[in-house]
């Protein structure tokens, strides 16, 4: 997305990486009134093709908390309706075990796995993750195609929206996010209240033990070039 600075008039570029504290910024820089309204999320180069090169910044998260986040975040809130949503049996270890095993298999043996996923966000590639959320968590309930659904789009890596990134963008982490507060403050001129968090959803997940040594190889193994790139 492109944000202009209301002190010196100078355009950047932000790169949404989801879970990554989108919606709170997003709101703050575009003064979105509805939390929920619709969010797009484009890679470097994407944003490049849309508004010209520009110095770019982001913030990234630990694979691990990005992964819970975004499946809890799927469990707990559907703006379209059509998500998967339950409330008398939440996810257990072994099922989020399975769930990864499956969709590490899919990025071991589909060639460019996460580009393909994301330049053809409804086809084959999604309904298989679809498919092996069903099975593994839901089992009775028909998943919907997630055509320009962005609550899968945390199953990405977040290296493949930083592609193209050069040595003067600006890259923040989750667990710092106070460094880009004053960044956005004091290089662009907005104001971010980090103290008012515009999502909170109920926690889906207490029944999972993700210091489980199984889910730690599995998330590294899925997002092994976020780990490596991003220095978690």
């Amino acid at each position: 997305m492109l944000v202009e600075s209301k002190i010196d008039k100078s355009q950047w570029i932000w790169i949404n990486i989801p879970k990554t504290a989108s919606t709170l910024i997003r709101n703050s820089i575009f003064k979105y009134e509805d939390e929920n309204d619709r969010q797009d999320h484009f890679t470097f180069i994407e944003n490049v093709e849309l508004y010209g090169k520009h110095t770019a910044f982001t913030i990234v998260r630990d694979p691990m908390t990005r992964f819970i986040s975004g499946l809890n975040h799927v469990f707990s809130n559907c703006w379209c309706g059509k998500c998967i949503t339950f409330d008398d049996r939440p996810p257990t270890t072994n099922e989020v075990i399975q769930f990864l095993k499956e969709i590490v298999h899919l990025s071991k043996t589909i060639e460019n796995f996460h580009y393909k996923t994301y330049y053809n966000g409804s086809n084959m590639l999604w309904m298989d993750i679809l498919k092996s959320m069903q099975k593994n968590f839901i089992k009775s309930k028909i998943i919907m195609d997630p055509v320009d659904c962005v609550m899968w789009s945390f199953i990405l890596p977040q290296y493949l929206y930083l592609d193209g990134l050069g040595f003067d963008d600006y890259i923040f982490k989750y667990d710092e996010l106070d460094t880009c507060v004053n960044f956005i403050r004091n290089r662009l001129g907005y104001t971010i209240d980090i103290s008012r968090r515009p999502r909170s959803f109920e926690y889906k997940l207490h029944n999972v033990d993700f210091k489980n040594s199984h889910i730690q190889r599995l998330i590294y193994e899925y997002y092994e070039e976020d780990y490596k790139q991003l220095n978690y």
